[in-house]
């Protein structure tokens, strides 16, 4: 038996890119931060679902095209080759 905690850094291992938002019944300070140690991105209670899921998508949506952008600006700068294929300049 595994609970999320157990899965969250196996998911890590297995899908590195994945962005993983913990939700869960359980929200006390301690499982937010175990959850968030464990590898989550975010942590959403579910009592606060309804109100707090999609801000935090779009906020994870928004750190990795900040993070892609940076990258293609490094990318762009070294002159490294073969371009990634979503930078556009």
């Amino acid at each position: 038996d595994m609970n999320g905690l157990d899965v969250i850094p196996r998911l890590r291992i297995m899908l590195p890119h994945a962005r993983i938002i913990a939700l869960t019944l359980l929200d006390t300070n301690s499982y937010r931060s175990a959850a968030l140690a464990a590898g989550a991105d975010a942590f959403i209670p579910k009592t606060t679902m309804n109100t707090d899921l999609l801000p935090a998508i779009r906020q994870i949506i928004q750190a990795d095209h900040e993070k892609d952008r940076e990258r293609c600006k490094f990318n762009s700068e070294a002159q490294s080759w073969p371009k990634p294929t979503h930078c556009t300049s």
